[in-house]
C-alpha cells in the first residue's frame, strides 16, 4: 500500500493554496458519495484512499458532519460531556438505570423534556422546582463517578444522580467538536466537489471510528527541577585505613638523665 509522504504542513499548503486559489470560472466537478478509508491525518484536512487512490478532504464551511464509534468504559469520568434519555419521578429521580450513553462532545447542558428544544415549555421548572414525571434528556458534564453511580452537572441548579450498568451502551456520536477523534483506518464516506482530482471540499462527511474511543493519557504532575547548589562543596576528608603506619611515638625525655 503506497503511503503518504508529505508533512502536516505541506499538505495544508497543497491542499487550501491550490484548490480553493482555482482559476476564476473554473468549473467544479461533483464527487458522489464515495467510501474509503483515512490514510493520514493534518490540521484542518486529512488524506483517504478512495478506490485505492489518494485524495486530500478538507470540510466545505457548511458541510454537514457526523462521526460516530463506541466508547470504552475509561470514558466515564470527570469532564466528559455525556447525553442520555431517561424516565424520572416528580422530584427529578431517575428511575431505573440508563441503557445508553452518547458522548457528543459537548453541548447545552440541561434537563429537557423529551421532543422539545431547550426552550421548550416542558424544559423548564413548574412553580415550586418541580419538573412533572415523565421521559427527559440529561446533557451536561460529569461531575463525580462512584462506581456504577453517575452524577451529571446538567446546569447551574440540576445535579442529576444516574446509574450506568457495565452492561450499558457506550456510544460516541456528534460532528465537529469529534474531529480530534479520528485516526488512520477510520472508515469514511464522503460527497462533494473539486477543482483538481484528488482534492476534494467535502459538503458530507461520515465517518465510523473504527477503535474503541478512551480518554487521552494523563500528563501527570509536573516535577520542578532540581535546582543547582551555588555552595562549594567542601572537599572529602581522606580517612585513614587501618593498615596505613602509625608514625613513631616522641622520645621521651629522661634519656638527657642517663
Amino acid at each position: 500500500m503506497r503511503l503518504y509522504t508529505t508533512t502536516a504542513a505541506i499538505l495544508c499548503f497543497f491542499f487550501f493554496g491550490v484548490h480553493l486559489n482555482a482559476q476564476a470560472g473554473q468549473r467544479a466537478e461533483r464527487l458522489e458519495l464515495t467510501k474509503g478509508s483515512v490514510a493520514v491525518i493534518a490540521p484542518g484536512t486529512f488524506g483517504i484512499r478512495l478506490h485505492g487512490e489518494p485524495w486530500l478532504v478538507r470540510p466545505a464551511p457548511n458541510a454537514k458532519v457526523e462521526i460516530s464509534g463506541i466508547a470504552s468504559r475509561e470514558m466515564l469520568q470527570k469532564g466528559q460531556f455525556i447525553q442520555c434519555n431517561v424516565m424520572m419521578n416528580e422530584i427529578g429521580k431517575v428511575l431505573d438505570p440508563v441503557k445508553r450513553v452518547t458522548f457528543s462532545g459537548g453541548g447545552e447542558p440541561g434537563v429537557v423534556a423529551e421532543g422539545l428544544g431547550i426552550a421548550g415549555p416542558g424544559a423548564k421548572r413548574a412553580p415550586g422546582g418541580k419538573r412533572p414525571a415523565g421521559s427527559y434528556l440529561v446533557s451536561g458534564q460529569i461531575f463525580l463517578v462512584q462506581e456504577n453511580t453517575v452524577t451529571v452537572q446538567a446546569g447551574a441548579r440540576d445535579k442529576v444522580e444516574l446509574t450506568i450498568l457495565p452492561d450499558a451502551e457506550l456510544i460516541v456520536m456528534g460532528g465537529m467538536p469529534l474531529m480530534g477523534l479520528v485516526s488512520v483506518g477510520d472508515i469514511v464516506e464522503t460527497e462533494g466537489s473539486y477543482y483538481e482530482k484528488g482534492k476534494l471540499e467535502a459538503v458530507e462527511l461520515r465517518i465510523t471510528l473504527t477503535k474503541p474511543v478512551t480518554p487521552p493519557p494523563s500528563k501527570g504532575p509536573k516535577v520542578a527541577p532540581k535546582k543547582s547548589s551555588s555552595k562549594k562543596k567542601k572537599p572529602d576528608v581522606e580517612e585513614k585505613s587501618a593498615d596505613d603506619p602509625v608514625p613513631p611515638a616522641d622520645a621521651p625525655d629522661n634519656a638527657a638523665d642517663q
